[in-house]
This record gives structure tokens, sequence and C-alpha cells, in this order.
């Protein structure tokens, strides 16, 4: 996928240069109020022709393990395109996405784009005082790009955009200029593979064009789960990915620097289980975050105290 750099054109509130700057963080963004169903709020993204498919992310990063919520994000909107507008006012619209009730910080759609030129993103409702970024990305060859990582605080923080910094997407590109990832940050605070298991199939539907899924639960259940259970856990996890076609990739849990009250010791247990899992189903080898962090703790989120 490429990342696109439209033209930005608002009716209302300020900063709508920021939506497409590439710069995700709390208090970067495009900021409104106010928004109706009679009085909308538009912001409309002048893309020029050439695409056939396109792929939109919508950010509002509010902060750590917020990732559902039903106080503050954009609730109610919709996306249209058009072939003829040449103000993101005038000329004639269809509608390609609608929501209502949304609850995530992040939600992304795709859709057919062919003979059109413009994007308009109309929102009729939202308790979130402005958007970060609305990522639009020419989707005509494949999503291959588009990453969700299921994970606790640790990568609510460590996969999140919300502090301005480099994106892990960014990062990739840097390493990688063929790959411009579209990273869905699915990191809530104090879950585990309990919660991974209940929460996949209403994240599955509602982010259909993901196609890369990455498992980061574990340092949670160290405290209060056996290895098997976190392995059984983690086995419906992995169904589910499967089920509906996408890639599935797991990684192994995070050293707890041997601090008691966080599982430290129990890591190795843990990470055998999942490097079982990933015989069992042919999946590509767990990411090595123990490896990586073990005895490094300058490499991690934290130093666990």
């Amino acid at each position: 996928m490429t990342r696109l750099s439209p033209s930005v054109y608002v009716n209302t509130g300020t900063y709508s240069n920021q939506l497409i700057d590439g710069i995700y963080s709390t208090y970067n963004g495009w900021n409104f109020s106010n928004c109706s169903t009679s009085s909308p709020c538009l912001a409309a993204f002048n893309v020029g022709t050439g695409p056939a498919k396109l792929l939109t992310q919508l950010s509002y990063e509010s902060g750590v393990g917020v990732f559902s919520t039903t106080s503050s994000t954009v609730s109610n909107y919709t996306i249209e395109i058009s072939p003829n507008s040449t103000n993101g006012i005038d000329g004639s619209w269809t509608n390609v996405v609608t929501v209502s009730s949304n609850t995530y910080i992040y939600r992304e759609h795709s859709f057919t784009f062919s003979g059109n030129s413009w994007v308009r993103l109309s929102i009729t409702s939202s308790s979130a005082p402005r958007i970060n970024e609305f990522s639009i990305y020419d989707a005509s060859s494949s999503n291959r790009d588009a990453i969700f990582f299921h994970g606790d605080s640790i990568t609510a923080n460590c996969a999140g955009n919300f502090d301005g910094g480099t994106t892990i997407g960014q990062l990739t590109n840097t390493l990688h200029s063929g790959y411009n990832p579209m990273i869905t940050n699915g990191g809530w605070a104090s879950t585990g593979c309990d919660f991974a298991e209940t929460s996949i199939d209403q994240y599955l539907a509602a982010f259909p064009d993901i196609n890369v899924w990455v498992y980061v639960m574990g340092t949670n259940d160290l405290n209060w789960s056996p290895a098997q259970w976190y392995k059984d856990k983690l086995q419906i996890w992995v169904n589910k990915v499967k089920a509906a076609g996408q890639t599935t990739v797991v990684s192994n849990v995070l050293w707890a620097n041997n601090v008691s009250g966080y599982g430290a010791g129990n890591e190795p247990a843990f990470n055998t289980a999942v490097d079982e899992i990933v015989v069992a189903n042919n999946l590509l080898p767990a990411v090595p975050l123990y490896e990586a962090m073990v005895n490094h703790p300058e490499n991690s989120y934290r130093d666990w105290e």
C-alpha cells in the first residue's frame, strides 16, 4: 500500500492540516465541536484520480488503555466520495460508509474509488474533541500492510502513536521502503488471554480489512494463569483469526525482570506453550520479545518495579 498525501478542506474547526501530517498525538489533530446531523463537521480530501480502491483509517489517540470506550470517540459518521467536487462541498457525492454508535478510537474502511477524486468524512456525533489522523492509502493492489496489535497496556504504550513520535508503520517504512503499514493499536490496560478470546470476534467484525493480527498478551497472565490455561485460550484466538482467513502472528511473553508480583520465573513455561502453538498451527516463528528483553530492561517499555 501507499499512504497518500491529499489536500484537505474543512467546514469548521482548526488545525485541519494536522489530519494528514503523519503525527499521531493526543493533542495534534483537527479540532472541532458541535457536530450534528443538521450541521455535520466535514473534512474533505482531494485525493486525485488514479486509485481504484482506498483504505482509510480514522484515529483518535485518547491515551492508554481505552481502545474501546463509550465516552470519548467519534460516534456517528459517514464517508462519501465524489468525482467532480471542486471544494469538498459542491459536486455529486456517493455514500460508501455509514457508522453509528462507534466505540473504538480507531476505525478503518475500504471502498472502491475508480472514477472518483474526493473523499469526505462527515461527523454527526462525537464525544471526542478532535481526530489526530485520517490516513488514506492506495489499496488498489492489496491491503497486505494492515496490522492489528491485540494486547494489554504495554501494547497500548508501545504500539500506540499518541506520543507524537515515530510510529511502527513509519519505522517499518524506513527499514523497508516498499511497505507502508497501517497500524491499529488494540492495546487495553490490565487485560489478558481471557479478554483476547472474548473480544477477538467483535474486533474481526469491526476491522474486516486488517489482514495481519498480532497477539501480544501474556504479561498480566503470568500473575494469575497456569501456562496450559494460557495455551488453551491462545489456541482459541488463533482458531478464530485463521477461520477469518487472516494472517496470524503470536509473540513470546515479555521478561518480567525477576520482580515478585509480575510472574517472574513463569516465562519459560508460557513461551514453551507459545512455541507449541506455533508448531501445531504452522505459524510464523513467534516474535521473540522475551529474548529481546531478558536482562535488557533498557529495551522495555518500563523497568518493572
